[in-house]
């Protein structure tokens, strides 16, 4: 009896070891992470809320794809991955009520956010300042006249935990006709932080959201509003919209994805970039399935193009394609050199 006591010790032990070497819920690989310069992306099924629970395993890779590594997983009961901060020191992850900050090396964590508008509701678009101190995220649903709002929510210095109340929404501008936007969603910040970009769509009031969505820029506490890019509705038969857009590290730049249903096409998903001078198209289904080695089947023969980033010096950005030939790709600015770097979801390039 006791040999077998002693056996069933060891197993267990050993598997013990085990799980404090891979990414669980008490423990990342190093803490402080090395960030800086890597894409993080995750892989597995991320959690929607604690009654569903997902596997999601958070990696990191360097810019060609190479030195892949699992780092990290949200503990169980707090939703699905929203990023590192620079420094390698906190998480920050969500479901589709709540907001946490998670500190990596003590596993102290903070309840930043909860809503509470009711069925529908959801949070999405989680992410850090560059420098630490904030916290961008969207939310929406439950009924409200506006489906999504923007909310930047500062993060206390000490470990005091915030008080997670549903903070003010940022203010948001009005069109040339006076119309207040029935959404905004998929927030950046700038890399000073003092601007934000995002995607804007209007509705008259009492009509259902129809026409354009497209990408504005504006200071974080809601003033100087800058319209970046117009979809031409002469080109749609449906909707249009732009969205998840990023700045580039100079702050001079936007990059963002047009979405759009182009008559006698079907829907696009590709690639833009915008300064103050003009647009840029930088992808294109028939590029991607070129790539890919699988033959285009029409501009609808992939889903989508999300989460943009740009690589530290500004020459390349990164974006999931999800549908047909999904993974993470990468692209250089002036639209050449499309490289497939892996499968995952595209997460966050640090610099």
């Amino acid at each position: 009896m006791k040999k077998l006591l002693l056996i069933f010790g060891v197993v267990m032990a050993a598997n013990v070891a085990f799980a404090a070497k891979r990414p669980g819920t008490k423990k990342v690989h190093f803490s402080p992470l090395q960030l800086i310069n890597k894409i993080v992306f995750t892989r597995g099924r991320p959690a929607v809320d604690i009654m569903i629970p997902g596997n999601e395993v958070v990696w990191t890779m360097n810019s060609d794809g190479s030195g892949q590594k699992a780092v990290w997983r949200v503990p169980k009961g707090y939703g699905r991955f929203g990023g590192f901060n620079n420094k390698g020191t906190q998480a920050l992850s969500y479901n589709r009520f709540n907001v946490y900050l998670h500190d990596l090396k003590s596993h102290h964590i903070q309840h930043l956010f909860v809503h509470s508008s009711g069925w529908g509701t959801y949070v999405d678009s989680v992410s850090f300042s560059r420098d630490g101190k904030r916290v961008l995220f969207s939310a929406g649903g439950g009924g409200n006249a506006r489906s999504s709002n923007v909310y930047i929510i500062v993060l206390p210095q000490s470990k005091q935990d915030i008080d997670q109340k549903e903070h003010t929404p940022i203010p948001s501008p009005p069109n040339a006709n006076g119309e207040l936007p029935s959404d905004m969603f998929e927030p950046r910040f700038s890399p000073d932080g003092k601007r934000l970009v995002v995607s804007i769509g209007y509705r008259t009031e009492g009509e259902t959201l129809t026409g354009s969505w497209n990408i504005w820029s504006l200071n974080i506490d809601g003033s100087s509003p800058v319209q970046l890019t117009a979809n031409p509705p002469a080109l749609v038969s449906l909707n249009a919209f732009d969205k998840t857009p990023c700045f580039s590290p100079d702050g001079q730049k936007v990059a963002f994805v047009r979405c759009a249903f182009l008559i006698g096409i079907g829907e696009t998903n590709d690639v833009w970039l915008v300064d103050a001078q003009h647009q840029k198209r930088l992808t294109s289904y028939e590029e991607i399935a070129k790539h890919s080695g699988k033959k285009p089947t029409g501009a609808s023969s992939y889903n989508s193009i999300s989460n943009l980033c740009f690589s530290p010096d500004g020459k390349r950005i990164a974006f999931n394609q999800i549908g047909r030939d999904s993974g993470i790709y990468c692209v250089g600015t002036d639209g050449n050199k499309l490289k497939r770097l892996t499968n995952g979801t595209l997460v966050q390039w640090v610099w």
